[in-house]
Parts: structure tokens; C-alpha cells; sequence
């Protein structure tokens, strides 16, 4: 009676993980039709068949070096990938060098915030900035203020510099991260065709400079998918060691940037739809506990700081709903700065948290019938446009705002003649994202396989940044996630084709020995 009840459940997980499958498949195909055929108004010189061409181009490239890969030796390929990490740092020191920027917006504030703490001699107090509205921020600034009492103490004054080659190492070994979990769960041949991936993701040199959540938190995604798969390959207490410690790893990187808990959902889901019974239980017992035991005593000592109670602290959640539903020109969705002033306005006058989200909530109401169904949906497509249509991940934006000096290569970059550059970052967006789709066709059929963890993980962020405040940069920190699956798809890719020309090497052997017969 148990076999069968377990047998019905299984079968019930393997159809909904197939449902899932096939949304994900529409979702992403839909997507890469958006970005390909109605190119963002920021890059709308582009035309489609260029992309489509481009992107083709370029998965061809990869599964060339794919079939070169499969000949040279192993020690050639761990040199390979040597020199491929080399020539990465040096891009990351050429942006370094030549594509700083003066600190501004919350990464400018942040760092003054934290200046002036180090050199205030009194009682240690959080900036109204933080209890009042964001919160969120308060990790990276008690970094920031680590940091820097550090620094002093050694006397060094340059500060900027060491943010930056900070930065550099913690993208760096995300990278690492990511090529060890591909050489883990796939092999050497396909963790050294990741390392030649990488030098075309752009965000991983790009912004190297610009110091905020973005980059410092990317490397808690990949580094949960990879502590969880060796929580799939272990047994005993060491399996149970590494969820404790994955509970840690996901509660500290949502404390930096909150939607890391996507990675946290995205795990739970999978366990749950990929196991049973008590196996379960026991599972989010082990991995929540840690979570909200961290979690919970971070803010009860953060909330000693705060002259307000912890409930009051920051806007509410229903204030980047309403930003996201905001439709700006050239930034559908994204941040504005008249609804940041309304809410502060309205929380200043003495509103609750609680009154802020009742009238958030109007807010949003009205502008969803304004709207109207066409309407939003038309808004929608924007959106989704906006935020995964950017290949350079807002980059050319963001390194182009108060550079520390003028050179001849910026213009390349953000300036007039950066046509090349950004064409080449929409490239390989769309055939990265096509790789993605692959991968998605290809788990339909194989629901239980790990990766499914990954596209749960980025259907999660899909739908997040669909309800919330969102451009391309949020997409950053899940960049190593999104490469791994489009290795994954590359792979599938390559088998498929495989299978294509020995069945086509048969059918003419097959003729041949028709002909001969006859």
C-alpha cells in the first residue's frame, strides 16, 4: 500500500515537473523572441536577423571548440583554462585601470555613510538612510566600515582601490565557482569550454569597478547550487553538514542582497518535487533552521541601532510592486524617483509601514486599471524587454556616470563608437538565452535531473523581477547560474547533433546497401 501511495506520488511530481517544463520552454522561448524581434528602444538600431545570425554564429563557435576540446589531453585543457583565468584577470585589471568611477547612488552614499562612521568619535548610530528606508543596505555598509577601520589601521588611505580589487577577487572566484561545479557534474572538457564562455560575459570585467550588491553577492547563488549538489552526492552526516551549512551560506547572501532567497526557494521546491516522506521534513528542518536563526539574530542586533522598531524599519515590499509597475519611456518598471519621494513623503507624515502598504496597494490598484488588461500586458512585454534584453547588463549606464578620468577607450564602451561593443554583448546575450532554451527542452523529458534546480531557480527570478522594481543589473548575481545551464544546453546541443549525423551516416549506408543488393 505504501509502494503505491509512494509510486502515485512520484508520478504526480514527475507530471507537474513536466507542466513546469513546458511553461519554462514558452517563457524563455518567449524571451528570446522579445529580445530578437522588438530590440529594446536602448538598442533599436539593431536589426533582428543580425541577432538571430550573430547569436547562431556564436553557438557554432562554442560547439566548434566543443569538438576541439574533445581531442587534446587533459593536461592541455587544465592549461587552457590557466591562460583563459589569466586573460580574464587582465580584463578585469583593464577596467580596472581605465573604467572607474567617482562612488554615486547607493554605492556613492554607502561609502560616504561609512566614512563618516569611521571618522565620527561617538556612539555608533545607523544614518536615517538605513531604519528609515533602506534596511537592506545595512550589510554592505557595516562591510564597508569593517573595511576601512582595517585599512586605517594598516595605513592605507586608498580605499576605492581595495573595494575594487575586492570586487575582483569575490567575481573571481564566483567564476571559480562556476567552472568547479561544471567540472564536478559534467567533466574537465566542459568546465574548460565554461573558462572560454566566461572571457564573452561581459558583467564579469565590466563591472568590477562599481562595488555594490550586484557583484559582491554573486558568488551565494552559485556557491548554494554547488553545496547543494554535494548535498545530493553525499551520504550520512556529511550530507547533512553540507545543508546546515548551506542555510548559513543562503541566510547571509539574502541579509546582502534580499533576492538571493530565490536561490532558497528554488532548492526547496526541487527537494520537494524530486524526493518524499519523511526525507522532506527532515530537509527543510535542516535547511530553514539555519536560515532563520542567522537571519533572525542578525536583526535583533541591528535593530539595537535603530531608533524605530524592526516592524517600521525601511519602506515596505509595496513600494518596488508600485516602481515596478511604473511605465517610463526608456525604463519600463524600473526605479523612479517620483514614487521613492511619495512614500517618503507619506512615511515622514507619521504613516505606519502597515497604513504605507494599504495605500501602496491603491496606489497599484489604479494603475493596473488604468492599464487595462491590453494595456499591461503591452507594459509587461516592455518590461520583460528592458531587463533581459541587455546584453551588457546595464553596464554602459552605470560606467558612465562621473568617471574618475577621460581615455580613449571609453568611447568604445558607453560613448559614440560603442556600436560593436554592445552589439556583441546582445549577441551572446540571445545565444546564451537560446542555449538556456535548449536546456529547457531538453530537461522536459528528464524532470528529475539536477539542473531542473537551475530553471526553477530562473523562472523564480523571472517571475520576481516581473512584480518587482527590475532592469539588468538585477540579473547579475544569477549571471553564473544562467552561464551554467546554457553549458548544459550547449552539451545537450551537441549530443543531439551527434545523434543527427549518425543517423543520417546510417540512412545512407542503409541506401547504399540497397543499391548494391539491387
Amino acid at each position: 500500500m505504501n509502494f503505491m501511495k509512494s509510486m502515485k506520488l512520484l508520478n504526480i511530481q514527475s507530471v507537474l515537473m513536466r507542466i513546469f517544463n513546458g511553461v519554462f520552454i514558452l517563457v524563455f522561448g518567449y524571451i528570446i523572441f522579445n529580445i530578437v524581434s522588438q530590440p529594446s528602444v536602448l538598442w533599436s538600431l539593431f536589426k533582428p536577423i543580425t541577432l538571430i545570425m550573430g547569436s547562431l554564429i556564436f553557438i557554432g563557435l562554442f560547439l566548434m571548440i566543443n569538438h576541439w576540446l574533445l581531442k587534446v589531453s587533459q593536461k592541455t585543457l587544465v592549461r587552457l583554462t590557466f591562460v583563459n583565468f589569466v586573460i580574464l584577470f587582465l580584463l578585469q585589471l583593464f577596467f580596472f585601470r581605465y573604467f572607474r568611477v567617482i562612488p554615486s547612488w547607493d554605492f556613492g552614499a554607502i561609502l560616504n555613510f561609512a566614512l563618516s562612521t569611521v571618522e565620527s568619535t561617538g556612539d555608533f548610530v545607523l544614518d536615517r538612510y538605513f531604519y528609515f528606508k533602506y534596511p537592506n543596505n545595512i550589510p554592505i555598509y557595516l562591510i564597508y566600515v569593517g573595511m576601512i577601520k582595517f585599512l586605517n589601521s594598516i595605513n592605507v588611505t586608498d580605499y576605492l582601490s581595495i573595494f575594487i580589487m575586492l570586487n575582483i577577487i569575490l567575481v573571481s572566484f564566483s567564476v571559480f565557482l562556476t567552472y568547479y561545479f561544471i567540472y564536478l557534474r559534467y567533466g574537465l572538457q566542459q568546465a574548460t569550454l565554461f573558462s572560454f564562455l566566461m572571457l564573452f560575459i561581459t558583467p564579469f570585467y565590466t563591472y568590477t569597478t562599481i562595488v555594490y550588491t550586484d557583484t559582491l553577492v554573486m558568488i551565494f547563488p552559485i556557491l548554494s547550487i554547488l553545496l547543494y549538489f554535494l548535498f545530493n552526492q553525499s551520504k550520512g552526516f556529511k550530507c547533512y553538514a553540507w545543508l546546515l551549512l548551506l542555510g548559513v551560506i543562503l541566510a547571509i547572501g539574502t541579509m546582502i542582497k534580499t533576492n538571493v532567497i530565490i536561490t532558497l526557494v528554488a532548492i526547496l521546491i526541487h527537494y520537494f518535487m524530486t524526493n518524499k516522506g519523511w526525507n522532506v521534513v527532515i530537509f527543510i528542518i535542516l535547511l530553514v533552521l539555519p536560515f532563520y536563526s542567522v537571519t533572525s539574530i542578525y536583526q535583533q542586533e541591528i535593530s539595537q541601532y535603530s531608533p524605530i522598531s524592526q516592524e517600521e524599519m525601511g519602506f515596505p515590499a509595496t513600494h518596488w510592486i508600485l516602481m515596478g509597475l511604473h511605465d517610463q519611456p526608456q525604463r519600463p518598471g524600473s526605479y523612479y524617483a517620483d514614487d521613492v519621494k511619495q512614500t517618503e513623503e507619506l512615511k515622514r507624515s507619521g504613516l505606519t509601514n502597515q497604513e504605507l502598504s494599504n495605500w501602496h496597494l491603491e496606489a497599484i490598484k489604479e494603475r493596473l486599471e488604468d492599464y487595462g488588461v491590453h494595456g499591461y500586458l503591452r507594459f509587461l512585454n516592455r518590461k520583460i524587454n528592458f531587463t533581459w534584453g541587455d546584453g551588457t547588463y546595464y553596464a554602459t549606464n552605470k560606467l558612465s556616470r562621473q568617471p574618475m578620468e577621460d581615455n580613449i577607450f571609453q568611447p568604445y564602451v558607453f560613448g559614440e563608437k560603442n556600436e560593436p561593443f554592445v552589439m556583441a554583448c546582445q549577441t551572446i546575450q540571445v545565444a546564451i538565452l537560446g542555449l538556456v532554451l535548449v536546456a529547457g527542452i531538453s530537461l522536459f523529458k528528464s524532470s528529475h535531473k539536477f539542473e531542473q534546480v537551475l530553471t526553477i531557480l530562473l523562472f523564480g527570478l523571472f517571475l520576481f523581477l516581473l512584480v518587482w522594481e527590475a532592469r539588468s543589473r538585477y540579473l547579475i548575481l544569477y549571471v553564473p547560474v544562467i552561464a551554467t545551464l546554457g553549458i548544459y544546453g550547449l552539451n545537450q546541443l551537441n549530443s543531439y547533433l551527434k545523434k543527427v549525423k549518425v543517423h543520417y551516416y546510417r540512412n545512407l549506408i542503409d541506401k547504399k546497401y540497397e543499391s548494391e543488393g539491387n
